[in-house]
């Protein structure tokens, strides 16, 4: 299943939210730029837990911790 975020100023992304969609309001590029980081680092790493879990069968990187 893929997930879609919104950056953008709070008047802008608010519809979105009503469509189901991750909403990240900010207030500058800056500010952007540090969620975006923060959301690809995350995806990133849950992606490599799950495909490692399917080849082992177990959580072997963070033993359930994320």
């Amino acid at each position: 299943m893929y997930k879609i975020a919104v950056l953008g100023d709070r008047d802008s992304i608010y519809g979105f939210a009503a469509l189901g969609l991750d909403t990240y309001p900010v207030e500058s590029k800056d500010e952007a730029a540090k969620i975006l980081k923060k959301i690809a680092d995350g995806m990133g790493i849950r992606n490599v837990k799950k495909s490692v879990e399917r080849a082992v069968g177990s959580d072997i990187l963070f033993n359930n911790d994320k």
